[in-house]
């Protein structure tokens, strides 16, 4: 039994509270002492409270490696289970609740996590604060990465704090570049009196501060002050909380106003301290990362504060908690001084505030938020005391910036806005962030003018979470509006950009490219040649011819405008490779051209890991694709590696609407096990696509038809075919009316309709499916492509079934011809097709040929000669992969 968590908001990588007790509800009032007692709201998200050691156990195991626990446990259990959980890394400290202290501090002693025991539940209480209050003071959110990768060229091996980094660095120039007004100065007063309501000493000085702090020149002092601003700060930028980072703008942009004074003033004045230090705990698998990347990267994402005293850093009261888990540093921080232009900002501003301070005896350096350093020495001091020296990196410093500096110069300039806030987090795959700040926007009132702006965006922003049909609704909402402007603009082809998109996905693909064709125009006659718009208005057509199944139009746009484009005037390290690289991969897997589609794919995820937060859908779509490009070429281990790697992705998204994405992973990890012959397994994937579908949302109508299609073939191997017609049936009905006859899904599932028919001996019926199916695709597939080989290997088994056994025999082997020319010489497919013509062969006694093909399948691929063009026009299909 478990009680739920006692705390206001939740929120990752933050300290919680685990109290494992068996007696615990007969002992209900220490709990609840406990919880009257202790002001955790700026300390700790959660308090668990157990009485069941497996669940507590459990619970602990899940937790994230970042995340930290106190456990509270109970004399008796906490002897049996201490010596099970105790090296549990997210266990930093063990406090001892009992009766008995003396017989219990004896076995404690034994474990380095245990703190001390206790019998008053005061003295308890009062020990968890002062460890909790330590504790957050040490936890810092930073980035350690290798200098190198920042200017390497090749990116196989880069760390994701780089690309968290260079996130975080742009979120700080928006957050910065904000404006503010009373409704930023509300936020922070409203946040804060919501954490502190319960705490009438701080709500005192909440509204101390509203009635009293006037300007920034106050901002240093109101921090260093033991009050709500530095914890409630403080703690949004260690849980990475970017909500609550907004929140306290207000404050965040006097303070780096301010500090950003100072630095100036005393620079002028040859005042600046040269030297700082700060004593800190930090985790061991930290440390280690420093020790592995000296010469490399640490960035602290938050402001940092130090001390020209080196005396006062080493006598920080650093007590060893949790070692070897954590230890204890003094990091030395030296600052070469640059003479600056007058009125210029240092990049990285710090400055001596101990003048202002209320820690004024400290000589205190306050660092400014996203100050990055270089690892010069990390080196051991004493037994217990690590000695790190960094050196703050000036604004001349190597590290490229260029897709920071292209995106201040293009799309967040000197002032940015809540729409610029919207976009940024669009760029960093945080679809619903951005949705949810635009329509802040909405609730302004704003003029019509930018009313077309917010509903432009909202449709991109719904488009991106797949809702499709909101999308479609914002999209033709914005075009209503710009059309009584009665001009043409860029936003008129962002307007037809974003309909195009969703056309696409409702599968209205003529629609989608007429739309891109508009805003290809509009773009030709209104952007300045090296605007990035055109490169994404060039992308958006082709992948919309893609899935119209034309797919040399599709590289055209794709490749040869629009990838050249970007080639020509973007920085390398543009978001916007990572996508064409993907597209262009897509397009050649559609093609059937395996070894190319994997060099795009590769390349597209290299760049993801290099630019791309971690959870980015990109990266998702990226792993996905490799998946299905596996699934093709037989590695199907490898495919479920990285299909597995994509729903993880998903599961971890904070999107609303992951539906979508979850259904085309579990249909293509179904497909996997499917050719493996684990047909449960395949159905089992294939109903948990289903769970993830809506039969109202139109834009799922696709998936229904891929799941069901999927099943229908899973059916035809057990040989069900009533069931397998059955759902093939359902598939088809929404394809015939929903997708372009060239849709790849549409030949799809009339093929294996006929496959069924073929079993139930109604060839006739079969063929005229086939005949639609060979028409379809030997207009919009290459010569040479594995689906034609499958169309081919089909055809030979419906005349075989014929008795027609020499034009059976020649369709085989144009399968094989076709197969060696696409396929490693070991897949499935070649063999597969040998088989089948021995078969053949076998039926009118050729019993040489069927043992060849039976025995040396690899040998008789290469010997696949050419067949005479003259061959019936009439050819099944048969695939049993997902799209």
């Amino acid at each position: 039994m478990t009680s739920g968590p006692r705390k206001i908001n939740q929120v990752d990588n933050d300290l919680a509270i685990v109290w494992l007790d068996a007696k615990r509800s007969k002992e209900s009032s220490n709990v609840d002492y406990l919880n009257r007692s202790i002001d955790f709201s700026t300390l700790i998200s959660h308090i668990h409270v157990f009485d069941d050691v497996d669940q507590c156990c459990e619970y602990l195991l899940s937790k994230d490696q970042a995340d930290k626990v106190l456990l509270i446990v109970s004399g008796s259990i906490g002897e049996k289970v201490l010596p099970c959980i105790h090296d549990i890394t997210q266990i930093i400290g063990v406090y001892i609740f009992c009766n008995d202290v003396e017989k219990h501090r004896e076995w404690a002693g034994t474990f380095s996590k245990v703190r001390d025991v206790f019998r008053c539940p005061k003295k308890l209480i009062e020990r968890i604060q002062r460890d909790a209050q330590l504790l957050v003071h040490h936890i810092i959110p930073t980035n350690i990465f290798s200098f190198q990768n920042l200017q390497q060229t090749s990116l196989q091996n880069v760390d994701q704090d780089q690309s968290t980094y260079m996130w975080f660095q742009l979120l700080i120039d928006v957050l910065n570049r904000l404006p503010l007004s009373h409704s930023s100065r509300g936020d922070l007063i409203d946040e804060s009196m919501q954490y502190y309501s319960n705490n009438t000493i701080e709500k005192r000085k909440i509204a101390e501060f509203n009635e009293k702090y006037l300007s920034s020149n106050e901002a240093v002092q109101w921090y260093t002050r033991d009050c709500f601003l530095y914890r409630l700060i403080n703690r949004a930028f260690r849980t990475r909380d970017i909500d609550s980072i907004f929140k306290f703008r207000y404050f965040i942009h006097d303070l780096q106003h301010q500090l950003d004074h100072l630095h100036q003033e005393q620079q002028l004045s040859s005042v600046l301290p040269t030297t700082a230090y700060r004593g800190q705990i930090i985790g061991a698998d930290e440390l280690k990362k420093l020790q592995n990347n000296v010469g490399g990267i640490f960035c602290v994402n938050s402001f940092w504060s130090a001390t020209t005293a080196s005396q006062v850093a080493t006598s920080f009261n650093m007590i060893s908690l949790g070692r070897p888990y954590y230890e204890r540093v003094i990091f030395e921080v030296t600052m070469e001084l640059k003479q600056q232009p007058d009125k210029a900002k240092s990049k990285y501003p710090f400055a001596n505030i101990s003048h202002l301070s209320c820690n004024e005896d400290e000589g205190e350096v306050l660092f400014s938020m996203g100050c990055t350093f270089r690892i010069i020495l990390v080196e051991q001091f004493s037994d217990e005391i690590w000695y790190v020296q960094l050196s703050l990196l000036d604004d001349s410093s190597s590290i490229d910036e260029s897709l920071r500096e292209y995106y201040l110069a293009n799309h967040i300039e000197e002032q940015s806005s809540l729409l610029t806030m919207a976009y940024f987090f669009d760029q960093a795959g945080d679809y619903e962030r951005a949705k949810r700040y635009c329509q802040m926007l909405l609730r302004e009132n704003p003029s019509e003018d930018d009313s077309i702006d917010i509903h432009t965006s909202l449709a991109l922003f719904e488009y991106r979470i797949g809702n499709f049909e909101a999308a479609k609704r914002e999209g033709e909402l914005a075009l209503k509006l710009h059309l009584t402007q009665k001009v043409v603009d860029n936003r008129l082809s962002d307007i037809y950009a974003n309909l195009g998109l969703v056309m696409a996905e409702l599968g209205e693909y003529r629609d989608a490219i007429a739309y891109q064709h508009e805003s290809v125009k509009i773009d030709e006659l209104v952007l300045d040649e090296e605007d990035e718009e055109k490169a994404i208005t060039y992308e958006n057509l082709g992948m919309s011819y893609h899935g119209l199944g034309d797919y040399p139009n599709a590289l055209k746009w794709c490749e040869e405008k629009a990838l050249s484009h970007m080639q020509k005037y973007l920085p390398a390290s543009h978001p916007g490779f990572q996508r064409i690289y993907l597209d262009i991969g897509m397009i050649y897997t559609s093609m059937g051209d395996y070894p190319v589609a994997r060099g795009w794919l590769e390349k597209a995820l290299d760049k993801a890991h290099s630019i791309l937060p971690p959870l980015h859908k990109d990266l998702g779509n990226t792993f996905y694709n490799l998946g299905l490009l596996c699934e093709k070429t037989g590695e199907d281990e490898q495919g479920l590696n990285y299909f597995r790697q994509a729903l993880n992705i998903a599961l971890q998204s904070e999107k609303e609407d992951t539906t979508i994405d979850l259904a085309y992973i579990y249909v293509s990890m179904g497909a996997i096990y499917d050719n493996q012959g684990e047909f449960d397994e395949a159905l089992r994937h294939y109903e948990l696509a289903l769970e993830n579908l809506s039969v109202d949302k139109p834009e799922h109508r696709q998936h229904f038809a891929t799941a069901y299609n999927n099943i229908g073939f899973v059916h035809i191997q057990q040989k069900k075919y009533k069931s397998a017609l059955s759902y093939l049936q359902k598939a088809f009905k929404i394809v015939e009316k929903y997708l372009p006859r060239t849709h790849e899904l549409y030949t799809l599932t009339l093929a294996n309709i006929g496959q069924v028919y073929v079993a139930q001996d109604r060839l006739e019926e079969a063929l005229e499916c086939y005949r639609q199916v060979i028409d379809i695709r030997r207009r919009t597939l290459p010569k040479y492509h594995k689906d034609l080989a499958a169309i081919y290997d089909h055809l030979g088994e419906a005349y075989f079934k014929k008795g027609i056994f020499k034009t059976a025999i020649d369709y085989h082997k144009k399968a094989l011809e076709i197969e060696v020319h696409v396929l490693p010489l070991e897949h499935p497919s070649i063999k597969s097709t040998c088989k089948m013509l021995a078969d053949v062969y076998k039926r009118i006694g050729n019993r040489k040929a069927a043992i060849k093909c039976y025995k040396e399948p690899v040998l008789m691929a290469r010997m696949c000669q050419k067949i005479n063009s003259s061959l019936p026009s009439v050819d099944p299909k048969r695939k049993k992969n997902t799209i």
